[in-house]
């Protein structure tokens, strides 16, 4: 059994993971900054949810807030012994919307995903999976392999 953290935990896809996961008999936390890309009430739903029906909290803390995500991590070491494992799957999300706001998305997503790295380096988190989108392989040839060199971006997105 693993201790496994979710950033983005109210998002769709971490919502499902979570329920996967508890089903497995793992303990799972999540964090979520609640921003309003997408209906923040969907998201306090999914979190409502999930801690009915498995017990799983997703705490409000935002990933650009070094600080805060410190002590929420430290808070959530606390209360269930060390975390074994983060998935990041916390992002700004909108390929579109990172056109018309390219600083938000490099704030929250870059600035975000090294804060999560400092914090887990500093709490001698052993590992972290970054799930990334598939934006970041817009450009290569398909079908897009793992192993590709990265080329230029299209948008800050990816």
């Amino acid at each position: 059994m693993a201790k496994i953290l979710i950033t983005g935990g109210a998002g769709f896809i971490a919502f499902h993971l979570a329920k996967k996961l508890v089903a497995a008999g793992h303990n799972v936390s999540g964090i979520d900054n609640y921003n309003d890309y997408y209906d923040p009430i969907l998201k306090y739903k999914r979190s409502l949810i999930l801690h009915k029906e498995t017990g799983t909290n997703i705490h409000k803390v935002d990933l650009v807030n070094k600080p805060a995500l410190l002590e929420q991590f430290e808070q959530i070491s606390w209360q269930r012994g060390d975390i074994d494992l983060v998935m990041h799957l916390g992002a700004y999300a909108g390929v579109r919307h990172s056109l018309e706001f390219p600083s938000l998305y490099i704030q929250n997503n870059i600035q975000g995903t090294q804060n999560l790295i400092d914090v887990c380096a500093e709490l001698g988190i052993p590992n972290v999976v970054y799930a990334s989108t598939s934006c970041t392989m817009a450009g290569n040839p398909l079908p897009w392999k793992e192993d590709l060199p990265q080329h230029h971006h299209l948008n800050p997105y990816g």
